[in-house]
């Protein structure tokens, strides 16, 4: 149990392969209340009750329990989370400040309040115009520069088939009409252009490296920017 009152009555984590800490796949809630607690941990027990029965089943629920394998290879990652949280830490800012003046690339920003940013992802956005090549074609040449960077997100989350097609959600009913009208229900420019041609993120783990690293990577980034026109002639 834990006090997640500043994020919610419940808080969830994901230890998918991903992420900086990883059990290969599975997650953590935390909660501030132990009756959703106890609901929660029916569902992910088969529908079980906390002291019940073992073939007890109150709701339903599956296995969705973490083996004694993942629980190990997550401890074992304890006792180095704070200094890789603070490496990530330093080399965000430190990569964020070296390519603050790099035409076309604007790092996310940070709000006076964050004390200490997770860097999950490293991300920034690419502005084609000025650029003059598609976001495609930047990461194709980071790339080459030996910089591992996707673009993320390809499409919104309101633009998932699941919600376009009426299989749930707010355009449940006509699949036809869902089709026709349900996507201009929502409106997200900033999202739009996001996830169809700005976002760029760098994985965390890049940002375990050194200084020297965190040199490289800005340098390529550079470099790319820097044949921008070369890359506009050549597509």
């Amino acid at each position: 149990m834990s006090n997640v009152g500043a994020i919610s009555h419940l808080g969830c984590f994901s230890f998918q392969s991903s992420k900086n800490v990883t059990a290969g796949e599975g997650g953590i809630i935390l909660a501030n209340d132990d009756d959703l607690a106890d609901r929660c941990w029916s569902i992910h027990n088969c529908g079980r009750e906390p002291g019940g029965r073992w073939y007890e089943h109150h709701t339903i629920g599956g296995n969705y329990r973490l083996g004694e394998f993942q629980g190990a290879v997550l401890n074992a990652q304890w006792d180095r989370f704070a200094g890789q949280a603070e490496t990530r830490e330093s080399n965000g800012r430190y990569l964020a400040a070296r390519l603050a003046d790099v035409p076309g690339v604007t790092c996310q920003a940070r709000t006076p309040d964050c004390t200490r940013h997770g860097y999950h992802l490293f991300f920034f956005r690419v502005d084609p115009v000025v650029l003059g090549v598609g976001r495609e074609v930047f990461l194709e040449a980071l790339g080459a520069e030996g910089i591992p960077a996707v673009a993320g997100y390809p499409i919104p989350l309101y633009r998932q088939p699941l919600f376009v097609n009426g299989v749930i959600g707010p355009y449940v009913g006509s699949r036809a009409a869902a089709r026709d009208s349900g996507p201009a229900l929502v409106k997200c420019p900033c999202c739009e252009a996001l996830s169809t041609e700005q976002s760029v993120w760098i994985a965390h783990r890049v940002l375990l490296g050194d200084r020297q690293d965190m040199d490289d990577v800005a340098a390529a980034i550079r470099k790319v920017v820097d044949h921008r026109e070369e890359m506009a002639r050549n597509q």
